[in-house]
C-alpha cells in the first residue's frame, strides 16, 4: 500500500480487499475520516491497536 495515501485525511472509505496484505500499516490510523474499511481476502491475522483509535464503523476482515 502506498504510504502516499495518508495525504488523503478526509478518505472516509478503503476497500483493500484481495491484495494478499499481511499486515496494516500503521498509517492508516493517520486517516481520521476513515469510516469504512474494507480487508476481505486477505492474509490479516490481527489489527493493530492504533486502527482502534479511529472511529471506524464498519470494517470488514475475512
Amino acid at each position: 500500500m502506498p504510504k502516499e495515501l495518508v495525504q488523503f485525511s478526509s478518505l472516509q472509505k478503503l476497500d483493500l480487499s484481495d491484495n494478499q496484505i499481511s499486515e496494516i500499516p500503521k498509517e492508516l490510523a493517520q486517516l481520521s475520516s476513515l469510516r469504512n474499511l474494507c480487508l476481505q481476502d486477505n492474509q490479516i491475522s490481527e489489527i493493530s491497536k492504533e486502527l482502534n483509535q479511529l472511529n471506524i464503523y464498519y470494517l470488514e476482515n475475512s
